[in-house]
């Protein structure tokens, strides 16, 4: 009712300390700030009703600014994402498979490097409104893409985040 939406931030996360990995599994909306789990990679598993990436320059009072004032860097993510989104009907497009993973800011000529593995498994609950496109709408800045780098991390082959198994 506040237009605040309640959700779980992940910040400081470049390094897992757990010897066996880390699982942060939440119905709430998950933030991952930074770069995340890139040194000393380990199984690492993020699960939340929607997943937003936010580069190592996020900072929470340029929210609502510009583009020209939330810019990201280049920010590297090792990690298996489990998600929910939101359905593409008629006339509603949901930004397809590139933006199941979702982005807040200004990337032009940034780029966001994803090791790890996509799972998008059910509908949003919470972050579920209509997927709003990019660059500035109704006077409100949304985001715009960054280059992907995306990819498969082999490290799923042999070992499992904690909670999970692999075949």
């Amino acid at each position: 009712s506040n237009g605040v939406m309640p959700c779980i931030r992940l910040r400081n996360g470049t390094e897992i300390s757990n010897a066996i990995g880390l699982s942060v599994v939440s119905d709430l909306p998950v933030y991952v700030e930074g770069d995340y789990n890139t040194v000393n990679t380990k199984p690492a598993l993020v699960a939340g009703d929607a997943v937003t990436f936010l580069s190592k320059n996020w900072q929470d009072k340029n929210s609502y600014a510009a583009d020209s004032v939330r810019t990201a860097v280049n920010t590297t993510y090792k990690t298996v994402i489990m998600t929910g989104n939101t359905l593409t009907t008629a006339g509603s497009y949901n930004g397809g498979l590139e933006n199941v993973l979702r982005f807040l800011e200004n990337w032009s000529g940034d780029t966001a490097t994803f090791r790890g593995s996509i799972i998008d498994i059910w509908r949003s609950e919470l972050a579920n409104s209509k997927w709003p496109g990019t660059g500035t709408q109704g006077g409100l800045f949304r985001y715009n893409p960054p280059t992907r780098d995306w990819g498969y991390d082999p490290i799923y082959r042999t070992q499992s985040p904690p909670g999970m198994t692999y075949v």
